[in-house]
């Protein structure tokens, strides 16, 4: 059983060795399994939900130091989609995102 528990620490002090040299992870983000959804209130009487679809991110995780991750996502703003196609023009136009 001391050989079992010590074999045991072994590992998790090798792991821990491993993990505090490694370098940032890079995880791809899968866009076929994920959406971008948003909502707002509107004048606080309604709530509205919208998405878009295609995007792009990635996460690069630093495990030993976590201030230094970051994530960065970007999607095509025409992909929008809320349901109502004058929401959407409005969205579109100069006033919030200038997307052409």
């Amino acid at each position: 059983m001391k050989n079992l528990t010590f074999a045991a620490v072994l590992a998790l002090g090798t792991t821990a060795a491993f993990a505090a040299e490694a370098p940032a992870e890079r995880f791809v983000l899968d866009s076929s399994h994920s959406q971008v959804v948003f909502n707002y209130e509107h004048l606080g009487f309604s709530t509205t939900y919208g998405m878009f679809s295609g995007f792009e991110g990635e996460i690069m995780y630093d495990a030993k130091a976590p201030a230094n991750s970051s994530v960065s996502v970007s999607m095509p703003v025409m992909s929008m989609f809320t349901g109502w196609e004058q929401r959407e023009a409005h969205f579109m136009s100069g006033d919030f995102f200038g997307a052409e």
